[in-house]
């Protein structure tokens, strides 16, 4: 089979020689096709919206109410209905972030001096409301996206912790001069596929279903809302979601969880955390050291785990769980500190606007959502397990790593971004430095899986479509 000529890259530096690959499966789609099929998929969700509101309205009774806030400040409302008729409930995952991303050592004052504060970037946020757009930290750089009049304490903490610019240096965002439009959850997938649609490459959802309202078989099932954002992501291949794992590890909800036991707070993710597309985020408690190095790391008590039915890795990465400093929307001064995955979400959603920022500085364009998930996996802190798990996926987030790779490109490693046809070998050659692993990655963004589930427990049926596949050889013998 005729393969693209091999790239030779060669180092004697005793460092990590990171073989880096994204590769996209479009199977000839142009982007054009990609913005009409963006804009059909619009469509058909608006419509889709209308039927929902009408099932919800004539379902609707006195066991819950519409909309509630919990005794711990957790918000919840009614959102969808399930195709087996159950009502679902979202709910908001509250229970220094730059710090446990070493997203700090990208700023000018940072190990690598590389000035990066997202300035020109923008991040969408969808809450249980809007931000206090006015808030003394955010300058004019929040916008209410949907004209929402429904102001959030959640979504200004989620929002703060994003880009608030350091009025109060303790509650300083990770992306402290990024642009902020904030939103309403209630028509979520509607504006965030008109977003993307219009260049958005990043949003941070810090909520999903509430866990103790569902049957057990929604926990790491591949459902509608799924299908429905990977449909999105495919179709705007720069867009990523970013979204927070759930804090149920305790909760005992799913009593017959497909891996570990009830008491080991396995298998507990919800709705669009269970997307193949998307990048959902745990709760970790890090040491970390002078140098940005990892000291040590383990999950939070309170974060949901995986796995999916399917045996996908999820959740995908860890964020800072620890208590963090934040903008309130009591007044335009206020602040609070709050814990969960709510928070660990936005740490990292701040960190890869960090690093797409610094890749349009570099090569003058931005990454596809797939090359800058694919990287922040590659490039993560692997704690307790050797390899990935399903507490904290492939590990703490450390944005050095990830922006040495984009600076080292084509020197010490290799990204590209490229197109792979059903049947076809890529191949590519590297010399290793002998002293340091060779390690290779690859990422594409799939899409939406045909399966959904409509009611079975624990069924393992794929999700995936396309399903590629890795090898290294060394001297004829196969990794």
């Amino acid at each position: 089979m005729d393969c693209k000529k091999p790239l030779l890259v060669q180092s004697t530096f005793p460092l990590f020689v990171f073989a880096f690959f994204s590769a996209v499966l479009v199977y000839g789609q142009t982007e054009t096709k990609s913005q009409d099929s963006l804009q059909k998929l619009i469509e058909e969700f608006k419509k889709e919206e209308i039927e929902k509101e009408g099932r919800l309205n004539r379902k609707l009774n006195s066991i819950w109410s519409s909309k509630e806030k919990m005794s711990d400040g957790s918000e919840v409302a009614l959102n969808d209905i399930g195709d087996d008729g159950a009502l679902l409930y979202y709910t908001t995952y509250t229970t220094p972030s730059n710090e446990v991303s070493r997203a700090n050592e990208l700023y000018s004052d940072g190990l690598l001096r590389l000035g990066m504060d997202g300035k020109g970037m923008k991040v969408g946020v969808w809450d249980a409301g809007v931000a206090r757009t006015s808030h003394q930290e955010f300058d004019s750089r929040a916008q209410n996206g949907d004209g929402s009049q429904e102001m959030s304490e959640h979504a200004t903490l989620v929002t703060g912790a994003i880009i608030s610019s350091g009025v109060k240096p303790e509650a300083k965002g990770v992306a402290y001069y990024a642009q902020a439009d904030t939103h309403n959850w209630t028509r979520d997938k509607i504006e965030v596929a008109e977003a993307a649609g219009n260049g958005l490459m990043l949003s941070n959802h810090s909520y999903g279903i509430k866990s103790d309202r569902v049957p057990d078989w929604y926990f790491g099932a591949y459902i509608r809302v799924s299908q429905d954002w990977d449909r999105v992501m495919y179709n705007a291949p720069y867009y990523l979601m970013v979204t927070a794992a759930g804090n149920a590890q305790k909760s005992r909800d799913n009593e017959a969880p497909n891996f570990g036991k009830t008491a080991d707070g396995f298998d507990l993710l919800l709705g669009f955390t269970t997307s193949k597309n998307g990048l959902t985020v745990a709760a970790a408690n890090a040491d970390i050291g002078r140098n940005g190095e990892l000291k040590d790391a383990t999950v939070t008590g309170y974060s949901s785990l995986g796995p999916v039915d399917d045996g996908r890795i999820k959740p995908d990465l860890a964020g800072n769980g620890a208590a963090v400093l934040s903008t309130s929307s009591e007044s335009n001064s206020s602040y609070d500190t709050s814990v969960g995955t709510s928070m660990a979400a936005p740490g990292v959603t701040g960190s890869l606007l960090l690093l797409q920022q610094y890749y349009k500085e570099l090569f003058g364009d931005a990454m596809k959502a797939s090359t800058l998930k694919g990287l922040v996996l590659h490039t993560a802190d692997d704690v307790g397990t050797e390899g990935p798990d399903y507490k904290m996926g492939w590990g703490v987030i450390n944005a050095k790593r990830a922006a040495e790779v984009l600076k080292d490109n084509e020197f010490k490693s290799y990204i590209e971004e490229t197109k792979i046809t059903q049947g076809e070998t890529l191949t590519y050659e590297f010399t290793a430095s002998g002293e340091e692993p060779l390690v290779a990655s690859i990422s594409w963004t799939d899409p939406e899986g045909e399966y959904i589930n409509r009611g079975e427990l624990n069924n393992p049926v794929s999700a995936l479509t396309n399903d590629l596949d890795i090898r290294i050889y060394k001297d004829g013998e196969e990794y």
